[in-house]
């Protein structure tokens, strides 16, 4: 696949993440995907598997974190996208820039590192 096909991929799994589509990311993002998140707090670390990474997102759900799509940016080994990611929970506020580096193969996201411009204000919104 090219560049702007992977791209796509991104695009498409940012929308379902967005629309809380599980369906259209069981499809985007491999059983068997790894995902790392940043941070020192109970969601960082490694997520192995769509599983964990679902649970992952669920919690993002139920604390309210919104995510807007600013870019997406690729070449042939890497998609980059560019979020804005939002909240309000238990008496908190979140204003985030996040860059997720991803892996797509064949289709399917195969892995992401995930890097917000300050961990400790994610690692506050989630304490």
């Amino acid at each position: 696949m090219s560049a702007q096909d992977d791209a796509g991929v991104v695009r498409r799994a940012y929308d379902a993440f967005s629309r809380g589509d599980m369906a259209t990311l069981t499809k985007l993002i491999a059983a068997d995907a790894e995902w790392h998140v940043a941070g020192r707090n109970r969601l960082s670390g490694h997520k192995r598997g769509r599983d964990e990474i679902f649970v992952y997102f669920q919690a993002l759900g139920t604390m309210n974190v919104k995510v807007e799509l600013h870019d997406i940016v690729a070449n042939d080994e890497h998609v980059v996208g560019l979020h804005r990611a939002t909240g309000e929970w238990n008496g908190k506020s979140l204003r985030q820039r996040v860059a997720i580096a991803f892996h797509v193969r064949s289709g399917q996201i195969r892995e992401a590192w995930e890097q917000g411009d300050d961990t400790r204000l994610l690692d506050e919104y989630v304490e």
